[in-house]
């Protein structure tokens, strides 16, 4: 069997979406044992020549690193899903938006230029620079700081895996739940060269294409060019210019590969610009809010109401009639809720008024250089990476004219990484290492009110009223990381080998802040620059308006310290340095029943650092939160049957967290805060497999499944995020109602929580000069947002052989997901239902060189709900992309 017959058309997705075939770049090689392999693959490039082998007949394998070695996956005790590069370009997947279709448990979800990955109950929810990813991203062994950066894409890809669980031994850290690594096609000394060229609907033209030459025997060069436009698939039916998921993309990437005797470097530089409208801000659709329609206040988990809530949208039109009588309306009076939404129930259509603008720009650079000493190898990783992101959206999500949001962040992160590894075929394999990290962030945030203009469906003609004050946030943090590690694996025999590992991880933070809410401008002190409501394009403060850190830091718990403008209104704050020391470790053992089927158990455990709150009351009160941390446990089974045509990988995971960071709110003074805290414990279980059966060479079935329990284990003292509580007036209360020494209601009212939910006042009473009220829930028992019970893919092709090098080949997909929820709250309108999508492919390859596919990816026009967010009072939701076809050519040498 040829390594051709399984990168041909839509038949290399059938082996490669689990993981299991390897491309053009990437040639397949045996399932052996360590002992059996000779050569010192950690010095090489995964995909370059050295790491090919030779091929075997059946179902072919990849070469992965997930161990920081080449090896062949088969081989490899860890659930990893690995994607070549010529699956991923076969099937037009350019970002990791569509993972979940190739990846057992996987979840995307996207809020704007945001991406929020989960899998086995790890989310992303904190993307500020006060926080860290969850599941780690890696370009040619770089480390990404941002998930917004996940959202720039990927070409000329050798193979992409997916790593799942925590890998804190040997990635580190923010490797919570797994990592996402990318592995680009390296210069290779062949002359090579060609292209691929999509069209498609809503004027798709993307062009990718690349040249690989070589310069010496020695010294080869490539170079990779990307263009991609599209018009947007969200239509806005108010402004036709304002189409969202628009795409205006460019990327060139250029490498240069020195081999020289057991010496190999490899230099790449690499350039990306995303332009054109984006995906607006948080969830693009509105959806509605939670009402009690007895008094027409919002209400958690209430009944539902379709109106856009969004601060400032009031028509003066009465949306609720009143009959409960309550303090805030009389009994048959109307309260304005809000403005229609435009287009209900239609996920794809909206109807604001403002055009937004996307503009993320990331330029980076990694020297990869390895020397073979013969027993050992030395390998150094160096990159630098700076992203741009700059990006703006309607506040308001309507047709009205009422404010605008802008957003800049910026990233400039250093990286170097040394390894020591031993060379395969050794009783002992180890690999030692060193890594540094020096990341500079910055987040500018900016709500500018506008002279108001209220359009709405119910009004015979827009509404005028001058702009309210408006909102500026900017922050810069400081990361600087280091860590040492090391894993060892021991072959007691041939079939039978135990591994550990330990990492030490030492992180300090800094972070500064300037704040102004609802009050513009705000003076800086001591003669400093003002600090003015500044449009997207002006700089971002220098660091001259900051005062010093305080210099009694850890002097009677000061931790932070904060300037207040004439008015009393908070300006600048300044903390302490903030630093994390923990100590990741795994321990492993695998049995070779055969040379074709393995079995593993393991432990391991993983950490996300703390980070900081921002505002005067949590720099006064809770200026900080601590490390999360994960301890998993994983049984697994990789295997081959049938003169190597069926394979079947399966892992069972149980999954233990702590100290999990979570938004939870506390009393200060007379007031309460949202803050994150390490505030909950949790655990998941689950199965995964993964199989693939080939009966003939033509013919081809394959599938993946997750199942998956995810739930708190304890989460108290939560604020539900609007209207967790509501007084109504009621005669038939004579005395006031009275929890635990603190008065909820007084006599004549009483106070009604939201339905589905264990709430009630945390400490004090809320009297005059006493501590406010906290009315909190217990989520204990909640599922963990993006865990559906079940999803996964079942697929087919088949073959037809035309003569020559010319061959037919229809492929089929159906992707599925169990409901599932998309808060911690579990409230039911933030709940995504079960999808089923089905994607479709026919492919002609005319010659070893030239094919032309057609496609049509979500054939039936599944709504598929990828997300949820409150905005304000309302609900605001994100969805995958409707029906999408269109042609494929593709040129290879």
């Amino acid at each position: 069997m040829t390594v051709r017959h399984f990168v041909t058309g839509a038949s290399v997705f059938a082996i490669a979406v689990s993981g299991q075939m390897a491309s053009a770049q990437s040639t397949t090689v045996p399932a052996t044992t360590p002992a059996q392999q000779t050569t010192a693959p950690a010095a090489t490039d995964a995909a370059s020549p050295q790491a090919a082998a030779p091929e075997v007949e059946g179902i072919g394998d990849i070469v992965v690193t997930a161990q920081r070695r080449d090896e062949s996956l088969q081989s490899v005790p860890l659930a990893i899903t690995a994607i070549s590069g010529e699956t991923l370009q076969s099937r037009g997947v350019v970002d990791i938006s569509r993972l979940n279709e190739f990846v057992p448990g996987f979840s995307f979800g996207q809020t704007g230029s945001d991406v929020r990955p989960a899998m086995r109950g790890v989310r992303t929810a904190n993307n500020g620079v006060t926080g860290d990813p969850t599941i780690g991203y890696f370009i040619d062994g770089i480390y990404q700081s941002r998930t917004s950066q996940a959202a720039l894409g990927f070409a000329d890809v050798a193979t992409l895996e997916v790593q799942r669980g925590p890998q804190g031994t040997l990635y580190g850290r923010n490797t919570f739940g797994g990592n996402i690594v990318v592995t680009t096609n390296a210069p290779s000394h062949e002359l090579d060269y060609g292209s691929t060229f999509t069209v498609g609907n809503y004027s798709k033209i993307r062009y990718e294409g690349f040249v690989n030459v070589p310069l010496t025997s020695n010294l080869a060069a490539r170079i990779v060019l990307v263009s991609d436009l599209a018009d947007g698939w969200v239509r806005n039916r108010n402004f036709s210019q304002a189409d969202l998921f628009d795409e205006n993309k460019k990327n060139v990437r250029g490498a240069l590969k020195w081999d020289l005797g057991g010496f190999s470097a490899t230099l790449r530089g690499d350039y990306v610009h995303q332009g054109g409208n984006g995906a607006s801000a948080f969830g693009y659709k509105q959806i509605g809010s939670y009402i009690d329609p007895g008094s027409c206040q919002t209400l958690f988990n209430a009944s539902y109401i379709g109106l856009n809530e969004r601060a400032g949208n009031r028509d003066g039109v009465a949306d609720c009639r009143v009959t409960t009588a309550s303090p805030s309306a009389a009994i048959g009076t109307g309260v304005d809720l809000g403005v229609p939404i435009e287009y209900p129930g239609d996920w794809h259509t909206i109807g604001n008024n403002y055009k937004p603008f996307r503009d993320l720009s990331q330029a980076s650079t990694s020297l990869t250089a390895s020397y073979d000493f013969g027993p050992v190898s030395v390998k150094s990783i160096t990159g630098y990476v700076r992203y741009r992101g700059r990006r703006t959206t309607d506040s308001d999500f309507s047709a009205s004219s009422i404010a605008i949001d802008q957003a800049r962040t910026q990233a400039d992160t250093f990286t170097q990484e040394l390894q020591l590894l031993s060379n395969t075929g050794n009783k002992l394999e180890y690999v030692l290492g060193g890594f540094f990290l020096n990341d500079n962030l910055v987040n500018g945030f900016i709500n500018q009110q506008l002279p108001r203009t209220i359009v709405s469906t119910a009004l015979a003609a827009p509404i005028t009223a001058p702009a309210n004050n408006g909102t500026y946030q900017f922050e810069r943090v400081k990361v600087y990381s280091r860590a040492a590690y090391g894993q060892a694996t021991y072959h007691l025999t041939d079939a039978w080998s135990v591994t550990g590992g330990v990492r030490y991880t030492h992180e300090k933070k800094t972070y500064l802040n300037a704040t102004g809410y609802f009050y513009l401008p705000a003076t800086a002190p001591n003669g400093a620059n003002p600090l003015t409501l500044i449009t997207i394009d002006d700089p971002l403060p220098s660091n001259g308006i900051f005062p010093a850190v305080p210099n009694n830091c850890g002097e009677n718990g000061v931790t932070a310290a904060t300037v207040l403008n004439s008015g009393g209104a908070q300006v600048l704050s300044t903390y302490c340095p903030l630093s994390f020391s923990e100590v990741t470790w795994k321990g492993g053992t695998e049995f070779k029943l055969t040379d074709r089927n393995l079995v593993y158990a393991s432990v391991s455990t993983g950490f996300r650092s703390g980070g900081f709150n921002a505002g005067l009351a949590a720099s006064q009160s809770a200026p900080t939160f601590g490390s999360e941390k994960v301890i998993a446990y994983e049984v697994g089974s990789k295997n081959r049957f049938f003169d190597n045509t069926l394979q079947l990988n399966l892992s069972a995971f149980y999954n233990r967290y702590r100290d999990l960071q979570e938004s939870r709110q506390i009393i200060v003074g007379g007031t309460t805060l949202q803050t994150t805290f390490n505030a909950a414990r949790a655990r998941s279980y689950g199965l995964e497999t993964e199989a693939i059966w080939q009966p003939t060479r033509a013919l081809t079935f394959g599938a993946n499944l997750s199942l998956l329990n995810a739930k708190y284990s304890s989460f108290k003292d939560v604020t539900l995020p609007f209207g967790g509580s509501i007084l109504v007036n009621d005669a038939t209360q004579t005395s006031a109602t009275v929890v635990n020494g603190v008065t909820i209601a007084a006599a004549g009212q009483r106070r009604v929580f939201a339905p589905g939910y264990d709430c009630g006042p945390q400490s004090g009473t809320g009297g005059p000069g006493q501590p406010a009220v906290a009315f909190t829930c217990d989520l204990s028992g909640n599922n963990i947002p993006h865990s559906p019970k079940y999803s996964g893919t079942a697929y087919a092709s088949y073959r037809f052989e035309l003569g020559g090098d010319s061959a037919l080949t229809p492929f089929a997909a159906v992707s599925f997901a169990g409901h599932h929820d998309e808060q911690a709250f579990n409230d039911w309108l933030a709940r995504a239902p079960v999808w089923q999508k089905v994607d479709l492919s026919l492919t002609y390859d005319y010659s070893k060189q030239l094919s032309v596919e057609a496609f049509v990816d979500n054939v039936t026009n599944e709504k598929v709900q990828t997300l949820v967010s409150y905005g304000g009072t309302s609900l605001q939701a994100s969805y995958n992309p409707p029906r999408m076809y269109g042609l494929r050519l593709r040129f290879q040498r």
